[in-house]
């Protein structure tokens, strides 16, 4: 479960509101439809259920960051090893899909395969049109 930005006031059924002003780092929330999904805008960070994550499939997998430079996710419904060929100043991180995620790899710091459990995250950051080929063994 996440709480976003703390304590709003819903003001419609797509929007609450900073519901105590005499409060630091709090934000408004938003409700809105994207590609048919719904997702959330709580301050600079956008949220969707992982059930809306593309799937990984075995063999080599293109992803593509949009125009908007959002960064993008993936599950990876299976135990595999992955293999990423990233653009110059991409990033990839790869978490445990648990309730409380673990690090599992990170490429600023973490080279070479990755070995992943099922139902891990892959995490990709990049310029807008990069792209990345991500194999699945």
């Amino acid at each position: 479960m996440c709480n976003f930005t703390g304590v709003n006031r819903i003001e419609t059924p797509d929007f609450a509101a900073i519901a105590a002003k005499g409060f630091r780092d709090q934000g408004e929330f938003r409700l809105f439809r994207k590609n048919g999904d719904v997702r959330a805008k709580a301050m600079q960070f956008v949220y969707s259920g992982k059930e809306t994550l593309a799937q990984l499939s075995p063999g080599k997998n293109t992803i593509t960051i949009g125009g908007e430079g959002e960064n993008e996710w993936a599950v990876l419904p299976d135990e595999c090893t992955l293999s990423v060929v990233k653009p110059a100043g991409g990033r990839v991180v790869v978490l445990s899909g648990e309730e409380e995620p673990e690090l599992l790899y990170d490429s600023i710091t973490d080279s070479g395969n990755i070995g992943v459990p099922g139902g891990a995250l892959l995490f990709l950051a990049a310029d807008p049109g990069d792209f990345f080929e991500i194999t699945v063994r």
